[in-house]
């Protein structure tokens, strides 16, 4: 999933685009109005994908923010 082009990319709208954008680009800025469907997985998968566990700590910081009511 590396090497998939912009114009293929542009094709999912599920959670894998952010795999493959981070995957080929290092970021998920081209997916910044996009809504993560399953968070905690997401983050799982890229946690053990890259080996980063601020993907983790950054799931449990919205979870716990949108249980107290909070905009993170």
């Amino acid at each position: 999933m590396n090497n998939l082009s912009p114009e293929t990319r542009s094709r999912f709208t599920n959670d894998i685009a952010f795999v493959a954008d981070y995957l080929n680009e290092g970021n998920f800025e081209k997916r910044r109005g996009q809504e993560i469907a399953h968070l905690e997985a997401l983050c799982d998968l890229m946690e053990a994908l890259t080996g980063d566990t601020r993907f983790t700590e950054l799931a449990t910081y919205f979870l716990e923010n949108k249980q107290k009511g909070e905009n993170a």
